[in-house]
């Protein structure tokens, strides 16, 4: 138990197509500006933080005092899940926030993938050790972002098309997924870049993102980084 908190806090702390990366290389502070998506509304705090499998891989493989068989097991945990972390409050006159309960943000909330919507589970429908995982992140959440942190919901989600999938969500398809907080309403485009290695330009040799086929200043077609 001791060693699971130390891992999960190790993976807490980190909030502040073409050929994909290894994890060990893969930008976490990247990875996160695609996966957390904020509302511009002056009115409220909204925000969804979309956590793929792919998230606990690099977060994982980044630390070396995690041995490969504890990131296998926390992997097997997660990996035929959706996690999404969500919260939503009310900004009142003098900056104060009032914030939503969790079964307001559970009505809220909606996740669509390839057009289809995602199933979002309730606490009684998870197993022990999920229970437990969402239950230790809470604390370690609210210790770091103070009331926003305390008011975070960690919901879980389930594809019901997963038996024709290698993963809930691919994030490195080029499928559709939309996502909905009540009013607030964000698209991630897909795939996520951090993903990906980087492309190369000919005309400069600069590294471009690695979605792109062509520069976008030059027209030229981009080079595959490790065969340019």
């Amino acid at each position: 138990m001791k060693k699971l908190l130390f891992i999960l806090s190790l993976l807490i702390v980190n909030f502040s197509a073409g050929q994909s990366k290894a994890f060990s290389d893969i930008s976490i502070d990247d990875l996160l500006t695609e996966t957390q998506l904020s509302s511009d509304n002056t009115d409220y705090v909204e925000m969804i933080w979309w956590m793929p499998t792919e998230y606990w891989r690099t977060i994982l493989s980044q630390d070396p005092s995690i041995s490969q068989a504890e990131i296998d097991e926390i992997v097997a945990l997660v990996e035929d899940y959706v996690f999404i972390a969500a919260v939503k409050g009310k900004i009142g006159m003098f900056g104060g926030v009032t914030f939503e309960k969790e079964d307001v943000v559970r009505k809220m909330l909606k996740v669509s993938y390839q057009d289809k919507p995602l199933n979002l589970l309730s606490e009684s429908e998870l197993n022990a050790d999920l229970q437990n995982f969402i239950t230790m992140m809470k604390p370690m959440m609210a210790n770091m972002l103070g009331s926003m942190g305390e008011n975070m919901h960690f919901l879980v989600l389930e594809n019901k098309d997963q038996s024709k999938l290698e993963s809930p969500i691919d994030p490195y398809s080029y499928h559709k997924l939309e996502f909905e907080l009540g009013d607030f309403k964000k698209e991630i485009d897909l795939p996520l870049a951090s993903l990906l290695e980087e492309k190369i330009c000919p005309k400069t040799n600069k590294e471009l993102n690695g979605k792109w086929n062509y520069c976008p200043i030059h027209g030229t077609e981009l080079k595959k980084k490790k065969s340019f």
